[in-house]
């Protein structure tokens, strides 16, 4: 009975709100080369100038993170994954896991890193890996095993890193590096460039900003024919979920009420 009044609170909540103004999101702008960052201003102008809305992740909700804490006190959390705002984030390597914790904070009180970092014994530096249907991802990275690197890999592909043409040092404090590619992309790799031998570096991480692949609206979710109920459950079903075309109606990467609005403003227009 709780499940159903929440369901029907959703739908009471997005017919109020599906008014004829409610606008879909629209393709992107015209086509750039992929773009490496480290001006988290340059990233955020290119980024709206593409029309895509920039989603933040700060890892200070409970809801996504809260099992994934880690502090002194309290000991430590991790998990092999967790998803986020339409972003699933993972270790580079088999052997670590996921975790937050307040050193890493740029703002706010926790920011992410991985446990271990990295797998020694293969030699995989430190680093995660996030994955969605991106076409910008970027982040605040820190070190506190001076001097440190980063480079990020895209979709895998491990013999073209982009090393923001050298400009990739990392002495301790946050710096920003982020791309966008309007072409799209589905993982990132942040990892760390300069551990060798016994010395190795690590990495950690705070306030991300990603841009997701815009979805051309079709409010006839489950493809029926018709535009009913049965789309508004389609989406209501997936709270929480990772963000993907059609469920996600206007691409901004979180699946919630606004997605909900426009099948409504559809279905009783």
């Amino acid at each position: 009975m709780a499940k159903l009044n929440v369901f029907s609170a959703l739908i009471a909540s997005a017919l109020l709100l599906a008014l004829p103004g409610v606008s879909l999101a629209q393709p992107a702008g015209p086509v750039v080369a992929r773009t490496a960052y480290t001006d988290e201003a340059a990233f955020l102008s290119d980024l709206a100038a593409l029309g895509i809305t920039p989603v933040h992740e700060g890892f200070e909700d409970d809801a996504a993170w809260g099992t994934v804490r880690s502090t002194i006190s309290g000991g430590t959390h991790t998990a092999p994954n967790i998803i986020s705002l339409g972003v699933t984030w993972t270790a580079n390597n088999a052997l670590s896991q996921v975790t937050t914790g307040p050193g890493p904070a740029l703002t706010g009180v926790w920011g992410f890193f991985t446990l271990p970092h990295g797998d020694y014994t293969a030699g995989i530096p430190d680093g995660w890996i996030t994955a969605g249907d991106f076409v910008a991802a970027g982040g605040w990275v820190r070190t506190n095993t001076p001097p440190a690197g980063i480079e990020l890999i895209i979709d895998g592909d491990t013999a073209n890193p982009i090393d923001f043409d050298g400009n990739n040092v990392l002495n301790g404090p946050h710096r920003f590096f982020g791309v966008i590619d309007p072409d799209g992309f589905n993982t990132v790799e942040f990892r760390e460039t300069e551990s060798s031998g016994d010395d190795w570096k690590y990495i950690f991480a705070d306030d991300f900003t990603f841009g997701f692949v815009a979805c051309e609206a079709n409010p006839d979710v489950t493809g029926d024919g018709s535009i009913d109920i049965l789309d508004i459950q389609a989406i209501a079903s997936d709270w929480f979920q990772p963000a993907t075309c059609p469920i996600d109606q206007n691409g901004d990467g979180v699946i919630d009420i606004i997605d909900i609005q426009i099948v409504c403003a559809a279905a009783f227009s």
